[in-house]
């Protein structure tokens, strides 16, 4: 039987679960990494191997991140001395932060 759209998914893998064999050579290297020394062995040779280090954490932090800015703050700064009704008189939209320095 073909998919017909708007039918519901029948059988396979439910969505998002890990492959049983992903999941055993993350356990392997879990269990090797703790063998090895753990995070004091991996900070040993991170001060030994920086670049390479680095190399290997860039790879741990998604290529896609799916950020939105909704909106953006505006930040004013006003000059030490102001006094209240100077800055009272000024007009403040209710999302500007306001700092007095």
């Amino acid at each position: 039987m073909t998919f017909q759209k708007g039918q519901p998914k029948i059988g396979g893998r439910k969505s998002g679960s890990v492959n049983k064999v992903t999941a055993s050579v993350k356990d392997a290297f879990g269990d090797a990494f703790e063998m090895l020394g753990g995070a004091e062995a991996l900070f040993k040779w991170a001060q030994r191997n920086q670049t390479d280090f680095y190399k290997l954490a860039s790879k741990l932090i998604p290529a896609d991140i799916n950020m939105a800015i909704k909106e953006t703050p505006q930040a004013r700064v006003f000059p030490m001395g102001i006094t209240e009704d100077e800055h009272n008189r000024l007009s403040t939209p209710s999302e500007t932060v306001d700092c007095i320095h």
